[in-house]
């Protein structure tokens, strides 16, 4: 059953666009990765991908006044 789910996740995952480091993770999940490193993973990803969303706000932010 975790198999089933894991690639369930992995399906709305790629369908919603993710990136290829975060579906390897997940994928690996079960298989050669243990828990403590998957979650370890995922949170690095997390923490990534908000940053850069904070910079293009930043960016954005910081643009020319009209």
């Amino acid at each position: 059953m975790e198999r089933t789910i894991i690639r369930e996740l992995h399906k709305a995952l790629t369908l919603l666009g993710a990136d290829n480091s975060l579906l390897g993770t997940i994928n690996s999940w079960k298989r050669t990765l243990p828990d403590d490193m998957v979650l370890s993973n995922i949170r690095h990803w997390n923490e990534v991908a908000a940053e850069k969303l904070q910079q293009r706000i930043d960016d954005y932010d910081a643009g020319p006044d009209e």
